[in-house]
């Protein structure tokens, strides 16, 4: 176990209303706190169970951030430094880095190999001849990408609104779920975001949607109103 925890004041103190059994990543307890927040505590540094009204200290830099230690009544459950803590997140970024460049290149070489093809969605008819030319023109495995992407991710919100959902409730869930098999960058979530504004029957709610949703002060409901569509690489790096 590394650092010293008595020494460290970058804690919140919260006390401790129930702790229940859970084996999520391992043997250890939910926690829920007097003040209404939960969380996971492992077992592997202390086997004594926690016990509500204990105090529990919860080291970090709080809400929003990693809770890179859990010491209840004294005891330690989970302990590093921020330091440590600081290089832990950025060999799991490195690691996670590498491990998506690795999938794009395969995924590449899949497309060019010829052995993606897009599923199927509903296209606005007005705007069938578009897609298909776009479709055909884009071979290369960047562009194909793009294509890949739209038609996965249209497919499976599809799915979700023919459940009573709309596209707010489910885009981000679905269009996460479709980077798993594509692993786009943020500029090729912008043009499969174009390809189905233009080309998919609810491409108009996707459009709103997406402002919306990329918009860091009042620039998305201008490009609702004005019709454009927002580039979220671009709204990253600015």
């Amino acid at each position: 176990m590394g650092g010293s925890f008595d020494t460290d004041s970058q804690y919140t103190t919260e006390r401790v209303k129930t702790a229940e059994p859970s084996d999520c990543s391992g043997p250890g307890w939910t926690l829920t706190f007097e003040n209404g927040w939960s969380l996971w505590c492992t077992a592997a540094q202390c086997a004594v169970a926690p016990q509500p009204g204990e105090e529990a200290r919860l080291y970090g830099k709080g809400l929003g951030y990693p809770v890179r230690g859990i010491v209840i009544g004294g005891r330690v459950y989970h302990y590093i430094t921020e330091e440590q803590e600081a290089d832990r997140h950025a060999k799991q970024c490195e690691q996670m880095s590498i491990e998506r460049e690795a999938a794009a290149v395969k995924h590449a070489e899949e497309i060019a190999r010829g052995e993606h093809a897009p599923v199927a969605f509903r296209l606005k008819e007005s705007a069938r001849a578009d897609y298909e030319k776009g479709l055909a023109n884009n071979t290369d495995p960047y562009g194909r990408c793009c294509y890949l992407y739209a038609a996965e991710w249209a497919a499976l919100m599809e799915k979700a609104i023919g459940e009573g959902k709309s596209v707010a409730d489910v885009a981000k869930a679905a269009g996460q779920a479709a980077d798993k098999t594509h692993g786009v960058t943020g500029f090729m979530y912008g043009v499969a975001v174009n390809i189905l504004a233009h080309c998919w029957e609810h491409g108009e709610e996707l459009r709103r949607w997406h402002n919306l949703d990329a918009q860091m002060g009042k620039e998305g409901e201008r490009a609702n109103e004005s019709g454009g569509v927002l580039n979220p690489a671009l709204m990253n790096i600015g």
